[in-house]
């Protein structure tokens, strides 16, 4: 339950954290609420594709399919088939938050693109509950 716990509050807080800091440099505008839920939907596919080929590179075979998400409901998932070294796990976790998160948060950043801020902030959000297992597996 600890666990749960943790995890839960980890994944709440890295989930809005980054939409209200991005609104409070942006300013509140309805249109980050559409491209936000945009980029969401587009990029939930290749989020979970990420955590597939994470697991190939760490040589793990994986599925796509559907388990249990933090808070009880269905959620796409990719699925190991076999038991699994902690460090494939971390780099199968890693690997979308990195790709779809860090990544164009920083070119964003770098170029000054608020669109690209705004999309790796969604990724960041998408990979906020991966972010909290991770942390929770490097104690």
């Amino acid at each position: 339950m600890i666990l749960s716990a943790i995890t839960k509050i980890t994944f709440a807080v890295l989930f809005t954290l980054p939409f209200a800091l991005y609104q409070i440099f942006t300013g509140i505008l309805w249109q980050n609420l559409i491209i936000s839920t945009v980029v969401f939907f587009l990029t939930a596919l290749p989020h979970e594709l990420l955590h597939w080929v994470g697991h190939r590179l760490a040589g793990v075979d994986a599925k796509l399919g559907w388990a249990r998400g933090a808070f009880g409901s269905p959620t796409l998932a990719v699925l190991a088939q076999r038991p699994q070294t902690l460090w494939s796990y971390r780099i199968a976790v890693a690997l979308p938050g990195l790709a779809l998160g860090v990544l164009p948060l920083v070119l964003g950043a770098l170029s000054g693109t608020p669109l690209w801020v705004l999309v790796g902030l969604v990724g960041i959000s998408m990979a906020s509950s991966d972010i909290a297992l991770l942390v929770f597996t490097l104690r």
